[in-house]
């Protein structure tokens, strides 16, 4: 006598959410002057969130100077003014979204949260130091 599987509950379908997130933390010190061995890092890493900081970046320039569009990633950045140094970014794939991004005034600080499912968010920031 054969018996039948049991049918799987509601709890395990698998979701549409990433199950374990990748996230790579790097101090660029100059993401501009590196393009090419960040994008091999990114490449080889496959990060799904990436946070940075010492980007050296002015509003003057465009985030796919730096940043190629073809690594589908999402920028947002938090560029140090009045100073060519410091800057913080989060940077996430496609297929994450960060909600309430919040750029710090006083700060070198960037936050923002990522809805995991219906239950669970993650609330990632990226952070400089004050001189």
């Amino acid at each position: 006598m054969s018996s039948s599987p049991k049918p799987k509950s509601t709890t395990d379908q698998v979701s549409t959410i990433k199950k374990f997130i990748r996230i790579l933390n790097i101090n660029f010190q100059s993401i501009r002057k590196k393009v090419l061995n960040i994008e091999v890092l990114i490449k080889t890493t496959n990060p799904d969130i990436i946070l940075g900081t010492e980007t050296w970046l002015t509003e003057e320039v465009n985030t796919t100077e730096c940043f190629s569009s073809s690594l589908r990633y999402k920028v947002h950045r938090h560029d140090r003014k009045n100073d060519p140094h410091g800057g913080v970014m989060i940077a996430l794939k496609d297929d994450l979204e960060l909600l309430d991004v919040q750029k710090s005034k006083n700060l070198e600080l960037i936050s923002g949260r990522i809805k995991l499912n219906r239950n669970k968010d993650l609330i990632i920031a990226s952070y400089y130091r004050p001189d």
